[in-house]
């Protein structure tokens, strides 16, 4: 596994996994609504970003971007997030998270053998 992979598997899904678990223990009401707002600015920009087309071809780290025709469902599961985070609804905003995460293994991982 070169660099890439492993910065990816730790950084990105770690980082995902990590935040999921936070979803799923959140109780508190302004931490509830502190986090939606954090996933609705994250969904909102990346869904700029599609629409207006601003980074084509780069991603956060000046990367040429593979998940590019992926960005839909991401934006989806974050605004949806967001939503449910904002109804203080606990039951799903973890479970999108980790679903998120599970299928941008599936598609890394896919991408990696097809190169």
């Amino acid at each position: 596994m070169n660099q890439f992979a492993l910065l990816f598997y730790i950084g990105c899904i770690g980082s995902r996994l990590l935040l999921a678990s936070l979803l799923y223990y959140v109780e508190k009401e302004w931490m509830m609504y502190t986090l939606s707002f954090i996933f609705f600015v994250m969904g909102f920009g990346m869904l700029l970003i599609m629409l207006f087309n601003l980074r084509p071809n780069k991603g956060a780290f000046n990367n040429k971007i593979w998940w590019g025709p992926y960005r839909p469902f991401h934006i989806v599961f974050y605004l949806s997030i967001a939503y449910f985070l904002y109804k203080k609804n606990r039951c799903y905003p973890w479970k999108l998270f980790v679903l998120d995460a599970l299928m941008s293994s599936v598609l890394f991982a896919s991408y990696r053998q097809l190169k």
